[in-house]
């Protein structure tokens, strides 16, 4: 069966390490220091965008799976009906970024591939793990600024088939996982996305000069030229 996926915890791009107000502000002293411009004038610009959140998205999650399936124990990932994997498909992604980012943020989303043997598999795991009825109630519990749709009666959780799990009760179970079996994945997916998509091959450096904005090597020839 093919089951869309996601993370609450995915940091999206809104001040988040993946893309915030001061990111680049060491190149652009950098640069306008080299080139004895006012710092102010020198900017970097993301190129594409949509790409850089395309490609950020899908080594997330990429990575995501990965951790799932490297934190369940080899009995369950060894059994030979087990199967939790991306489907492979470039166009296999898909980020949803809120009009406003007061209370919500970035959202990605992939299918993957998996069958019932191995969604109950992960549940009966996850459901077992030490603190999973007090992280249910710590994290799904309403509360004054906060609404929540998923239960967070633990024995709900247990009694209802997989099946029946809606997709955010399903995505909640798959970073409850992850959670419960290490406290520092998320950074660490976060970390390895960051390190492993360059954020400065999605970039130009941007200059203002003489009221005009010039790419950094349009504004070189021109440096060049006026010299000359």
């Amino acid at each position: 069966m093919i089951k869309e996926i996601s993370s609450f915890r995915f940091p999206g791009f809104y001040e988040s390490l993946f893309c915030n107000s001061d990111e680049f502000i060491d190149e652009e002293y950098a640069l306008a220091e080299e080139y004895g411009l006012d710092a102010n004038k020198v900017y970097m610009e993301y190129q594409d965008f949509n790409k850089y959140k395309i490609d950020v998205s899908k080594k997330y999650m990429s990575l995501y799976v990965e951790a799932i399936n490297d934190v369940l124990p080899e009995e369950i990932t060894d059994y030979k009906d087990f199967k939790f994997e991306i489907v492979d498909d470039e166009e296999n992604i898909v980020v949803i970024s809120p009009k406003y980012y007061n209370y919500n943020t970035d959202h990605c989303y992939v299918d993957i591939e998996t069958n019932e043997v191995t969604l109950k598999l992960i549940k009966d795991y996850t459901l077992n793990l030490k603190g999973v009825a007090e992280y249910i109630v710590r994290h799904f519990t309403s509360c004054d600024g906060f609404i929540s749709f998923i239960s967070n009666d633990f024995e709900y959780w247990k009694s209802l088939d997989i099946l029946d799990y809606e997709e955010n009760m399903l995505i909640a179970l798959l970073d409850m996982l992850l959670s419960l079996s290490d406290d520092n994945i998320f950074n660490e997916i976060t970390y390895d996305t960051y390190e492993q998509i360059c954020k400065f091959e999605y970039t130009v450096p941007m200059i203002d000069y003489n009221g005009k904005t010039y790419e950094l090597y349009e504004f070189i020839k021109l440096e060049h030229k006026e010299v000359a």
